[in-house]
């Protein structure tokens, strides 16, 4: 478990120090604990960029019945149905800030590419009543400023509430926790930032 103590071994400057305890205090913060989401440990370093810029992409093709945040009517014990939804706006703001967060400050600037690959509601019906399954893939793609790839990786996570309680507004806090949490796991693997590091030492 990553606490103040062990990060202050990590991160030997103020300002270091003060944003990794802005990152853990985030993801300790975070609701995904209630769609049984555990929180990752905070990453092991940081990242040596002046800043960390985020786009994200999703190239699905979502007509407007996938957009609804709402529970299929008629839904039978034993079927389930797969909706596809997008990503709320919280998202890309949630994440934008932790990777300010991450960025040490010196350095080139570098671009994160976020992709959703994979963002369903999956609905099952059971003689209990109905679940809803929250289902997201993003693939991260970072590139430096002069749009050279130094790494590519994916993270997935899975979220899940009672159907009961599924009303739009929860079900997009679910689906923007389920999100921030395969963002969070990825970013807090040491290969990711040391390898991402190492990439721009080698490009210095």
């Amino acid at each position: 478990m990553t606490t103040p103590t062990n990060i202050s071994r990590r991160f030997r400057t103020l300002p270091q120090l003060t944003a990794a305890l802005v990152f853990a205090a985030s993801l300790m913060g975070c609701a995904g604990a209630r769609y049984g989401l555990e929180a990752p440990s905070a990453p092991a370093d940081q990242v040596d960029a002046k800043a960390i810029e985020l786009r994200v992409a999703d190239v699905r093709q979502l007509n407007p019945v996938d957009k609804r945040l709402a529970a299929p009517s008629g839904l039978k014990a034993g079927k389930s149905v797969k909706v596809p939804v997008d990503l709320p706006r919280g998202f890309r703001m949630a994440a934008a800030q932790r990777l300010k967060d991450i960025a040490d400050g010196d350095g080139a600037t570098v671009e994160v590419v976020a992709e959703v690959e994979r963002a369903n509601v999956i609905w099952a019906a059971d003689a209990e009543g109905t679940t809803a399954k929250v289902d997201v893939t993003i693939t991260f793609s970072v590139y430096d400023q002069n749009g050279g790839l130094m790494q590519r990786g994916s993270e997935s996570a899975t979220g899940e509430l009672d159907g009961e309680d599924a009303d739009p507004a929860e079900l997009a806090a679910a689906i923007e926790a389920t999100a921030i949490n395969a963002f969070d796991q990825y970013w807090a693997r040491e290969k990711t930032v040391v390898g991402l590091n190492q990439a721009l030492g080698g490009r210095g």
